[in-house]
């Protein structure tokens, strides 16, 4: 009986340790409400930058076309209308889930020039 009770202690003890050991790396793998809206923010900032190559690239293409002025201003407006559309709503929706988290995510505006024009879109920023 005793060695049976040792071995049962031994066991135990071993398991223990092992638990010990190798258990916070298992709670480490938990993901958070905050981890995920984090890798929203880095997503949406990507989205905001690469839809503003697109919106710069598009005024160029039309620029070299060689358009009458007013038809260029129209255009390139138009460019810039649908950009800020595009943004702004993915930006909002952000900024509305990550509240609903508890989460403060804020539009920080970066200023980009488009033809002739600067405008400020919308990154954002999370606290």
């Amino acid at each position: 009986m005793y060695k049976r009770l040792k071995r049962v202690v031994s066991v135990t003890m071993i398991m223990i340790s092992l638990l010990t050991l190798f258990g916070p790396s298992v709670f480490a793998d938990e993901v958070t409400a905050s981890d995920i809206i984090m890798k929203r923010v880095d997503k949406t900032n990507d989205y905001v930058f690469k839809a503003v190559k697109v919106a710069v690239k598009q005024a160029e293409i039309e620029v070299l076309k060689e358009n009458k002025s007013e038809d260029l201003d129209l255009i390139v407006d138009k460019i810039i209308e649908k950009l800020l559309e595009k943004t702004e709503s993915k930006v909002d929706k952000l900024i509305t889930d990550a509240a609903a988290e508890g989460i403060e995510v804020t539009k920080t505006y970066v200023e980009v020039v488009i033809y002739d024009r600067i405008i400020l879109v919308d990154p954002c920023y999370a606290h």
